[in-house]
């Protein structure tokens, strides 16, 4: 598990930035359950990375959730991105299906 994507994310939050965390319906954050918790599926690792950040869950196989992704890149200056090689082409939302729907976008 990589824990880069989401420190960077919360480091930009922490900084000002409106940060939209999107978890997959299926197979949410593996970090929910890293170390002791609070309350179920708060586990300390989870909380630390995702300070400073809105979270949302889609379905990323689904149209309805794929198209609710592009309407948030549409909008978003930074897209970052935590998957491993080659997930984020299976799932149409690489740099190349990003910057159609907004040109402008940074994409990591």
């Amino acid at each position: 598990m990589a824990v880069a994507g989401p420190f960077a994310a919360a480091l930009l939050g922490d900084l000002g930035a409106e940060v939209i965390k999107v978890e997959s319906m299926a197979m949410p954050d593996a970090a929910r359950g890293l170390g002791t918790a609070p309350a179920r599926g708060m586990a300390g690792m989870f909380i630390a990375a995702g300070r400073s950040k809105q979270s949302i869950m889609l379905n990323m196989k689904s149209e309805a959730g794929k198209a609710a992704f592009m309407e948030l890149a549409k909008q978003c200056d930074v897209v970052l991105q935590n998957f491993r090689p080659g997930a984020v082409e299976r799932m149409g939302i690489d740099y190349e299906a990003i910057k159609i729907v907004n040109p402008d976008v940074i994409y990591l």
